[in-house]
């Protein structure tokens, strides 16, 4: 099964082209890396994805639904983080926060603390849950961003760098929990992403974009068997060489 579909994507900003002409699948349960470096259009992407962002030339759809034409149905099937995890009540405790969320994904009241309790297990922020969000460093706001998707219990995740701001120990307790939650609830997974050794070490397959553009498409087992092809092929891209 298809849960992720794109064809012939394309979204200008002015002079400016974001996407252009992007086109790629992924399979149900999949784990994917979205490479690039700034400006390259990952961020695009996953906000036309997310219904965000209207599409100005081709199509998408997320398990059937048009980004178009079907944006709520598919909204109640993703879960979106975007890179910063600013997107709370900064005046509010994080478990206000998990708990206003949880309303808004129709969790019944009386299993609002249960939820969020597990959900800040999960990614290692319990101890910080009574304390305001404007009191977190961006590595805590970011792991609340992903307790909240995990509370959505969605089938495609969207991930805009979601170890950003992470220490190490934090980077690795996030990869196990997103990979863990990716297999036992059979989530798709398309995750944004500059780390080049992240990609290969979480993603099933990696899609790296330049300018708007695919210039790289190849699964992750193919790439360790060949030590340094992502770096070259990522290089490439920055250069305008061939990937």
């Amino acid at each position: 099964m298809i849960a992720v579909h794109v064809e012939a994507l394309s979204r200008r900003f002015g002079a400016v082209t974001a996407l252009d002409d992007v086109t790629f699948s992924v399979p149900a349960g999949s784990i994917v890396g979205i490479l690039g470096h700034n400006g390259a259009g990952k961020t695009t992407l996953l906000e036309i994805l997310a219904t965000l962002l209207l599409p100005q030339a081709g199509r998408a759809n997320v398990l059937g639904h048009d980004v178009v034409d079907a944006p709520r149905a598919l909204r109640r099937v993703l879960a979106y983080v975007p890179a910063g995890g600013t997107s709370f009540f900064p005046r509010l405790t994080g478990r206000q926060n998990l708990e206003y969320f949880a309303a808004l994904y129709n969790v019944p009241r009386r299993e609002w603390r249960t939820h969020s309790d597990a959900a800040a297990a999960v990614f290692d922020i319990a101890d910080a849950l009574p304390r305001r969000v404007d009191t977190y460093s961006d590595g805590m706001r970011q792991r609340l961003a992903l307790a909240r998707a995990w509370m959505a219990h969605a089938q495609v995740w969207l991930l805009d760098e979601p170890t950003r701001g992470l220490d190490p120990h934090a980077r690795a307790l996030t990869h196990a929990a997103i990979t863990q939650q990716a297999r036992s609830r059979g989530a798709t997974i398309l995750w944004s992403t500059h780390d080049l050794h992240e990609a290969e070490a979480v993603c099933d397959r990696v899609i790296v974009l330049h300018h708007g553009r695919v210039t790289l498409d190849q699964s992750t087992e193919v790439l360790r068997s060949q030590p340094g092809s992502l770096l070259r092929a990522y290089g490439d891209a920055t250069t305008g060489g061939a990937a």
